[in-house]
C-alpha cells in the first residue's frame, strides 16, 4: 500500500487491522494473487475460463476441481512473487 493511501485511510479515523507476514507465509498468497489478477486482466480471464471449464467437468468433485487449477495458480503466484523480488514458491503442499 502506498503512503498516500495509508494517509487517506488514517484521516478517515476508521479502525485498521495491519498484518505483517514472512515472504514465504501463505498469508501473503491470497492478497498477492488478488492483486496480480487485478493488474493482469488477461490472466484473470484465463483463470475464470478455467474455473468454468473445471466446474462443468468435475461438478462437485472439489479435489479434482481444485487440482485442475493448481498449475495456473502456481504460475500466477510465482509471477507475482518474482514481480516483488521474491523467489518462486517451491514448497507447494497438497
Amino acid at each position: 500500500m502506498r503512503f498516500e493511501d495509508v494517509s487517506r485511510l488514517l484521516a478517515l479515523r476508521l479502525p485498521l487491522r495491519c498484518l505483517t507476514c514472512e515472504a514465504r507465509s501463505y498469508d501473503w498468497l491470497l492478497p498477492a494473487l488478488r492483486d496480480w489478477l487485478t493488474q493482469h486482466p488477461d490472466v484473470a480471464r484465463a483463470y475464470d475460463l478455467l474455473k468454468v471449464k473445471l466446474a462443468a467437468v468435475y461438478g462437485n468433485d472439489m479435489p479434482r476441481y481444485t487440482g485442475g487449477k493448481a498449475s495456473l495458480l502456481r504460475r500466477t503466484v510465482d509471477d507475482a512473487r518474482r514481480s516483488k523480488g521474491l523467489p518462486e514458491e517451491h514448497d507447494w503442499n497438497e
